[in-house]
């Protein structure tokens, strides 16, 4: 096994240095770690761990073992069965329509345009469209949107498009 002074937080391969050797768990700052890949694969010289031995631990210098598996378990992230950017809230304030909007969609999008339509009694309803800021919007972020009413009436959001960021 390697020796090493970080602990190997195998989702991965991470490493993270501890603050002081009084972190360490035990009497002893040394310690042995087994770092794993996303495969659950040993790392460093191709190691196997036994059938009774995790493979995420570390093992103190008294031959004791701490199983570091909860810390490497690295899940893939959950796609909505219907991705989509989702509308939070919106409001008119004057002749202008502003809201959130956040991307639940699981991968990065860019260029996400909400389109709304204004419906007064007395006229056809008014469609039109603004762009949300920023441009680009990692999954689970928010990003704002502010767009000109042409008409007095009742705002609607009717849909909203973006693409896929490039190599995502």
């Amino acid at each position: 096994m390697q020796k090493f002074s970080y602990l190997a937080i195998a989702a991965g391969l991470t490493l993270m240095p501890l603050e002081t050797p009084a972190a360490l768990p035990g009497p002893s700052s040394q310690l042995t770690f087994l770092a794993t890949n996303q495969n659950n694969a040993a790392s460093q010289n191709s190691m196997i761990a036994d059938a009774g031995t995790p493979l995420c631990y570390m093992q103190t210098t008294n031959q004791g073992l701490v199983d570091l598996s909860h810390l490497c378990q690295r899940s893939a992230p959950t796609i909505p069965s219907n991705p989509q950017v989702v509308v939070l809230g919106f409001e008119r304030s004057g002749d202008r329509v502003v809201g959130q909007v956040r991307n639940d969609t699981g991968k990065p999008v860019r260029f996400a345009i909400v389109n709304y339509a204004v419906a007064a009694p007395t006229t056809d309803a008014a469609a039109s469209f603004t762009y949300v800021t920023p441009e680009t919007l990692q999954p689970g972020q928010t990003g704002n949107f502010e767009g000109t009413l042409s008409q007095p009436g009742t705002v609607t959001v009717t849909s909203v498009e973006w693409e896929a960021e490039p190599n995502s």
